[in-house]
């Protein structure tokens, strides 16, 4: 049986508080390992590593304690045990996988697909209320908006309650506020502002068609006064 000294019982004591397995090896080392768990395999290889050198650390306490010992009495020969359990293997870290974008759906770009979408942006970080679609650039240009002019939350939402713009419709619409540009009350009856261009839109489409050529303008006017259209 191997006697230990009082220190080397005392750092036994506290590697077994810490949730430590202690063994006391034949040729009087002690070895300290941390019991099975379910911590991922980083925690768990740190965990060995603070036991390997928690063991160290005991081992060489203990060996100066038992060179010291020896010299007044001789060291007790070691009881025959079973070898020293290899370390049990740590299971490699699954490598981080990278999966590949997506490709984007037809018709991506489109007004089904968004018209203020990230993926039409430059920029990580550019602005979502940005025209981005050939529409919503179209229709910001009929009323002389630069690009990189913002849209309102108001705006935003009322361009994408149309969903789908016909191509037709909007070159009406675009001939039409060419013609008759810039919105005066006392001379046509184009909208003052985008939000309401945009939440009338459809009846935007039927005055450009009635109104047709610049020449015509009056007649339009004098055909939608008086009705829900004639408001700006």
């Amino acid at each position: 049986m191997i006697s230990l000294t009082t220190e080397a019982a005392s750092n036994v004591a506290m590697l077994a508080a810490q949730g430590l397995i202690v063994r006391l090896l034949p040729d009087g080392s002690i070895e300290a390992r941390a019991p099975e768990d379910t911590r991922s395999p980083g925690a768990r290889r740190t965990a060995s590593y603070r036991a390997r050198k928690a063991s160290q650390n005991v081992t060489e306490h203990h060996e100066t304690s038992q060179s010291v010992s020896s010299n007044a009495a001789p060291a007790p020969s070691p009881s025959p045990s079973l070898p020293p359990s290899p370390p049990s293997p740590t299971p490699p870290s699954s490598a981080p996988t990278h999966t590949p974008p997506s490709a984007p759906p037809p018709g991506a770009g489109t007004h089904e697909a968004g018209l203020f979408g990230a993926e039409h942006q430059p920029k990580a970080k550019a602005d979502k209320r940005l025209p981005s679609t050939p529409e919503a650039l179209r229709i910001a240009a009929i009323f002389h908006r630069k690009a990189l002019t913002p849209w309102t939350d108001k705006e935003v939402r009322a361009f994408k309650a149309l969903r789908e713009i016909s191509i037709s419709d909007l070159e009406a619409v675009e001939a039409y506020y060419a013609a008759n540009w810039p919105p005066c009350r006392d001379k046509n009856i184009l909208r003052h502002d985008l939000v309401t261009f945009l939440n009338n839109f459809r009846g935007e489409v039927d005055r450009a068609r009635v109104a047709g050529t610049p020449a015509q303008a009056a007649a339009a006017k004098n055909f939608f006064s008086g009705t829900p259209f004639a408001t700006t």
